[in-house]
């Protein structure tokens, strides 16, 4: 009868050695997987009917035509030439039509006073 050495001592070190990649290789994966983010808007994050909004409104024109990397825009020049709120109603309360469409929900469509 013969013996038959299934692992001697340089297969079990390469083993572990790949074993040990392996595990890293999952570590580093779902590291890298966890650690990639989104923002999450969720129905909270979303104006609903009776909110306000302001806004200002100015005649200065800026030119956006300048961008890339560490390029910075300066609104310092900006002078307000008039302000606004908007009051965000529900869509039946607008047009029963938006209510078809859009459907009987908490959210607000802007709407001009």
């Amino acid at each position: 009868m013969r013996n038959i050495i299934l692992f001697n001592n340089e297969n079990v070190g390469s083993i572990r050695l790949s074993m040990k990649k392996i595990f890293l290789l999952l570590c580093a994966a779902y590291l890298s997987a966890i650690s990639f983010g989104q923002i999450t808007i969720t129905k909270n994050d979303m104006p609903a009917s009776g909110d306000t909004v302001r806004y200002s409104t100015t005649n200065t024109m800026l030119n956006f035509t300048n961008t890339g990397a560490g390029y910075r825009w300066d609104f310092s020049s900006l002078v307000i030439n008039g302000q606004g709120i908007d009051t965000f109603k529900s869509a039946l309360s607008i047009n029963p039509l938006f209510a078809f469409f859009f459907g009987f929900t908490d959210f607000g469509t802007p709407s001009t006073n």
